[in-house]
């Protein structure tokens, strides 16, 4: 075991969430090594734009996240090294370095526990900035979307895709479309900043928000084979309005019931996609060579780094649209 977390076993500093919009940082307890996990030193921790925000705005955090009632330590966009192996986890040891899509929260904390077997877990390779190393849970997260079958075979005939919001998500979602081989992708959001990063990603035409995407497109006479939401609202119509029969919808945005909608769907036989763990495990490896290349060049959404003492402040920037991606390191 490697001497600083022998001699700071018992204690280490973490920003924790108190209360409804509260955070402190304090010194709390090291995790308990439990037998199927492994403790990690933090490397580097992405705030994560949708449910990091979303717990610390909310009257109760186990309406978003159960289980978690405060005080809580979030932050589950991370990459560590490993310093302690539990005695029932196999294919791991000391000095590796993990990521993955989806680890506990934990991750605004100097250590945190990992559970290899219950996530899409990645052994970070040396030469990967460990920032990249932290987007890993993201852009794995989007990506798994792709691989069930059915979605994929899609995929593989699409002729276009329009992702509708250009958030961390939908900005990987422009690029991720363009590496699985659709040739024509199209992007939509309101704000400026994100459609030039949108074409910087690979996006073939960008528009602005609301109606616009589905009205232009409309005017022309053309449809998409895959529509990517992450804006979580109503706008089924328009997506009604331009995807073509026998084509996906990746509802990646939270907030929208798609399932309400399923029998108009089906009519033409569109798929909603949904993923879980195993869609984690086949798109891991695919992203991890992808950030590793640089073909998907996840530093270019990050427009803020700090350490935990400027996690507040973070925030409040995420909430205001000032900042795209937000990474922290301990110190």
């Amino acid at each position: 075991m490697p001497s600083d977390l022998r001699e700071r076993r018992d204690s280490m500093r973490a920003m924790v969430l108190t209360g409804r919009g509260r955070l402190e940082l304090q010194q709390i307890e090291c995790p308990e090594l439990h037998p199927e996990g492994v403790i990690a030193r933090v490397e580097a921790v992405g705030i994560c734009n949708a449910t990091d925000l979303r717990v610390v705005d909310a009257e109760d955090p186990e309406q978003v996240w159960p289980n978690r009632p405060w005080p809580v330590v979030l932050g589950h966009e991370l990459c560590g090294v490993v310093e302690r192996v539990g005695p029932d986890v196999a294919g791991w040891q000391i000095g590796d370095r993990i990521a993955g899509w989806c680890p506990p929260c934990g991750g605004f904390a100097e250590w945190c526990q990992f559970y290899p077997a219950y996530m899409a877990a990645v052994k970070v390779p040396d030469d990967m900035a460990a920032e990249d190393a932290a987007l890993l849970e993201l852009s794995i997260g989007t990506a798994r979307y792709f691989f069930p079958e059915r979605v994929m075979a899609v995929v593989r005939r699409a002729r276009s895709a329009l992702v509708l919001g250009l958030g961390p998500s939908g900005l990987l979602y422009v690029r991720e479309c363009g590496l699985l081989g659709i040739p024509v992708v199209y992007a939509s959001d309101r704000h400026e900043t994100r459609r030039k990063l949108a074409a910087e990603m690979g996006a073939a035409e960008v528009f602005g928000g609301g109606d616009e995407p589905f009205r232009a497109l409309s005017e022309r006479g053309e449809q998409v084979d895959i529509v990517v939401d992450t804006t979580g609202k109503d706008l089924f119509g328009g997506i009604a309005r331009v995807i073509r029969a026998g084509g996906a919808i990746v509802p990646f945005g939270v907030g929208f019931d798609w399932a309400a909608n399923e029998a108009a769907l089906t009519e033409r036989d569109v798929i909603v996609s949904s993923a879980n763990l195993e869609e984690g495990w086949s798109a891991a490896p695919v992203v991890l060579d992808w950030i590793r290349s640089g073909e998907l060049p996840v530093s270019k959404l990050v427009t803020r780094r700090g350490t935990f003492e400027d996690i507040p402040e973070a925030l409040e920037a995420i909430r205001a649209r000032r900042d795209i991606k937000v990474v922290i390191r301990p110190v």
